[in-house]
């Protein structure tokens, strides 16, 4: 209950605006790379020159640091890695949700975004067998929106971490977290005897 007596709203209708937010993010990633990108493999041309240029390729090294570390790119790590990414905002923006009333603009960016990339980035690895990637920078690198996505949920979190190191505890998080998977292993648990126990009957 809220301090004033009113209920506080369902988790539910909480996280839907959150959760249509980012199927939307998705959405707009996977479209651009279906109907634009992968048309266009190896077209390549300059939208500024010798700033941005559209470039797209299938790049198979799964994480950035597969090119520095040989594990990493292995497939089955790289998806590892992207769902503990998942794992790690959904549960810090759990973390969040559950000591504040409502959520601020800010924070509420930060779990879209990093969500939706990290979303894609699976997507990529699973459907692509790499990141699609198209946009080049001064003949540089490339990348493409989830990337977009992901530095601009990180750059936001950097900005609210050092604003707000001091309200931030890290073995409440800690404690959060553990007692989140305790549940969620719990509920696996009481679903796997439920659906043996049916089996059975």
């Amino acid at each position: 209950m809220a301090t004033d007596g009113r209920p506080f709203r369902s988790r539910k209708r909480l996280l839907s605006p959150a959760v249509c937010a980012i199927v939307a993010l998705v959405v707009a990633d996977q479209a651009v790379k279906f109907a634009l990108v992968r048309p266009l493999l190896g077209i390549s041309f300059p939208f500024v020159e010798g700033v941005l240029a559209f470039y797209p390729k299938v790049n198979e090294n799964l994480t950035w640091g597969g090119n520095f570390i040989e594990p990493l790119s292995l497939p089955a790590v790289a998806i590892a890695l992207n769902v503990l990414v998942i794992g790690l905002y959904a549960s810090g923006y759990a973390f969040y949700r559950a000591n504040v009333r409502s959520a601020r603009p800010v924070p509420a960016a930060v779990f879209c975004l990093g969500m939706a990339g990290s979303v894609c980035g699976l997507l990529d690895r699973t459907l692509w067998g790499g990141s699609l990637d198209f946009l080049q920078v001064a003949g540089w690198f490339v990348f493409d929106v989830k990337d977009c996505y992901l530095v601009a949920s990180l750059g936001m979190f950097v900005v609210l971490a050092l604003r707000h190191q001091d309200e931030f505890s890290v073995s409440a998080y800690a404690r959060f977290s553990k007692d989140g998977a305790l549940r969620v292993a719990n509920r696996l648990r009481s679903a796997i005897r439920k659906g043996g126990s049916t089996g059975s009957s």
